[in-house]
Parts: C-alpha cells; structure tokens; sequence
C-alpha cells in the first residue's frame, strides 16, 4: 500500500473559520491517502478535529511565540506538504497578526513543499483588496514563486490548472435534500413557516470594537433584518449560525429569530438544504457556496459607496443606517472587499449562483428577497442556475488530487 501524504494545515486566523474548512474539506475530498494535521490557534481546534485531523495549536497573542509553535509543529509532523489557509490571511489580513505570517513561509519552504489556499487569485487581485474603504496593499506583496496555489472555484473562475496553479471545486456537490430529510431537519429546529438561515463569524463580531469599521459592524444587521421583514409576506423562521446573536430590531415583527452556536459541517449543510433562503452579506462566503450546493436559494447583500434611501420603511431605515456614522462600502461585511468581490465576480459564472442584491438601493433590494421567498418560479430559476454552474465545474476544473498535483509543479 502506497505511504500516506502527510498534510498539515496551517490555519493563519482564530477569528474566521471559512478558510479553514475550505482547506480541511479539500484534504478530505482527496482520493490519495492523506494523513492530516492542522496547526491552529485554539479557537479552531473543535473545526479541524471534525474532519479528523491530529490538531497542535499555537498562541495567537505574542507573534514570537506563534512562530516558535508553529515552527515547532512543523518539525514534529515532518509534513510532506503544508498548506496554507489562506494566503491572504498569511500575507496581512490575519487579525492576530497585522503584518500576516508570511515571514514564515521562507523557513517552511526548506522544510516541506509549501501550498497556499487561493481563494480570490492573488497574484492578480492583491491590489483590488480593500479594507474599511481603502486599499489594504500599498505594493503587491512578493510570494516565493515555490509556493503552489489551490485555486478552488468559486471565487476563482472555472479554469484548466495549469503548472503550480490546481483549480477544483471548491465544495462537493450535493444536490437538495430528499424531501423527508428536510422535512426531519425543519421539524428537528422547530421551525414552522418559511426558513431563513444566516451565519456569521466571530471576527465579524470582534470588528464592531475597531474604530474603522465600528458603525458599519454594529449597525448593518438591523438593516439587513428590516430587509427581510419587509420581504416577508408571512412569519419568517431565521436561525442564525455563529458566534454571538445579532440584535433584531423590535419592529421585525415577522421574524422568529433563534440563534444557535456552530455546529459540524454535515449539520449545517442539513441547516441549509432544510432552508428556504440563505441570507448574507458575505458573497464569497463557504457557507453560501454550501448552500448552492444543496440548491438553496442564496440572496447577497452588498452595500457599495452610494446610498439611496427612500421613503418606504425600508428606505427610512438605510437613512437611520447612513445617519449613524461612517460608512465604507462593502460585499464582504464589515470588512469590505468591495472591489476586491466585484472583481471576483465580473465574468464568472458564480455570481449566477446568488441574487446579488444592492443594499444601497432598498426598495430593490426588499424586491429581490421578497421574489425568493415567495415566488417559486425565481427560486426555481437560482436553483437551475445553481445546478449548470456545478455541473459546469465538473467539466472543467480538476479533482482534489490532480489539483494538488498541479499545485506541486510550482
């Protein structure tokens, strides 16, 4: 029996679990023999330990002690191969680390082959990136051209790899749920009307507390609820997956929200294949790129720089928003992304996957959430859209394995 390709995983943030999985799933997904390893800040351990991984952690406060657990993880496994979730955490947008952990990657190249997750092609997209309205980079960062990439789709556009660039899918596909099994998950959470998901993050949280983006943190979920209130025709069911609840506005009086911690990848793909709408402000997402594999229904709320409020309900409460301090636009909430995600999407066929709603528009904006819920022909079409773009990505990008292969031609 051929010997097992000793993998670890390198998760490069406590605060956002999306990458992660991502990396986690792809391992998973590999028909070679894979033995797993993840090293993590804590906060992480429960993810990688879901998908069987033998798990070290590392501190993430003090930067020299991160490196010197990590490093030392590194020397223990002997990887074959480390991976890096993501490169754009690594190279400056990590939380816990301001100027990334990028000054690793030079001593893991002399230890392993050294991978990083792709997911938005940074060699082309470094300079779109924008945080809290500006741009993140000043210069492009320089990337050891040994470093192979893992181009899952989406975000990245549907391609042939090519020479240390592996392009897969990025999720499995699976299809709706049977109609019992959805009928068991609905009944499981009690849920009686029309279903609404939504999941959040913990750094999305923990960004209501910098100045930068404070207001646009604290301030877009009771927009976004007044939204879907307005949208609904009849009492809504919204479970909401994440870290901490989010605050409903007491005026929602068609929402019954209930918030409910993070659970494991197969039950919360459960969660929004039971679902009749998945909600979110972070287009790119894993957890709306899941949805659309189950073939629910995704609605994607951006805010971009101009707002128009209205005089409708909806539009008194895009004023109250824009009243409230400073705005930066966003597709990615609350950091931004904005121009980073609309780049994403310009001629590629995820973006039919979602109905890409303007916040700042909000009349529209209710009309689109409305049309999903309550008329079965939209949803019917997201779905056959959703159904081309995966079958379309089984025609065109490789599997697991042969993108990793790619990969390692870098």
């Amino acid at each position: 029996m051929a010997q097992a390709t000793r993998v670890m995983i390198l998760g490069c943030s406590a605060a956002t679990t999306g990458e992660l999985t991502m990396a986690l799933d792809w391992a998973s997904r590999c028909q070679r023999r894979v033995e797993l390893h993840a090293c993590v800040p804590v906060p992480l351990t429960s993810l990688a330990r879901w998908y069987g991984a033998t798990v070290r952690n590392y501190p993430t406060l003090g930067i020299a002690r991160a490196a010197e657990r990590i490093q030392e993880g590194v020397r223990q496994v002997k990887p074959d191969i480390i991976v890096l979730a993501d490169i754009l955490l690594a190279y400056g947008l990590s939380p816990e680390f301001a100027d990334g952990l990028a000054y690793l990657v030079p001593e893991a190249l002399r230890l392993a082959r050294v991978l990083a997750m792709d997911l938005y092609d940074f060699d082309q997209t470094a300079m779109d990136v924008d945080v809290f309205g500006r741009p993140l980079f000043q210069r492009a960062p320089w990337v050891p051209p040994r470093v192979g990439r893992l181009l899952p789709c989406p975000a990245n556009r549907p391609e042939k790899s090519s020479p240390g660039r592996g392009r897969y899918a990025m999720m499995a596909d699976r299809g709706p749920l049977p109609d019992a099994q959805r009928r068991a998950v609905r009944e499981k959470h009690g849920v009686s009307g029309p279903l609404v998901v939504m999941a959040t993050s913990h750094w999305q949280h923990a960004l209501q507390k910098r100045r930068e983006t404070e207001h646009v943190a604290r301030a877009f979920p009771a927009l976004a609820f007044r939204y879907l209130d307005e949208a609904a025709a009849v009492p809504v069911d919204v479970i909401h997956v994440g870290p901490e609840p989010l605050p409903v506005p007491a005026d929602c009086a068609r929402l019954r929200y209930r918030h409910v911690d993070a659970m494991p990848p197969a039950e919360l793909l459960d969660l929004l294949g039971a679902a009749d709408l998945f909600l979110t402000a972070n287009s790119p997402a894993s957890s709306a790129v899941r949805a659309a594999s189950v073939r629910t229904p995704v609605a994607a709320l951006h805010l971009g720089p101009e707002l128009t409020p209205t005089s409708s309900r909806a539009g008194r409460a895009l004023a109250e928003y824009a009243s409230g301090g400073a705005h930066h636009p966003f597709s990615l909430w609350p950091v931004g992304m904005f121009t980073l995600v609309q780049e994403v999407l310009r001629d590629n066929p995820f973006r039919n996957t979602q109905l890409h709603l303007d916040g700042g528009r909000p009349d529209e904006a209710v009309a689109g959430i409305r049309a999903l819920l309550a008329e079965p022909a939209v949803a019917d079409a997201q779905r056959a859209a959703q159904e081309a773009y995966f079958r379309q990505l089984a025609q065109t990008v490789d599997t697991p394995d042969r993108a990793l292969d790619a990969a390692l031609e870098a």
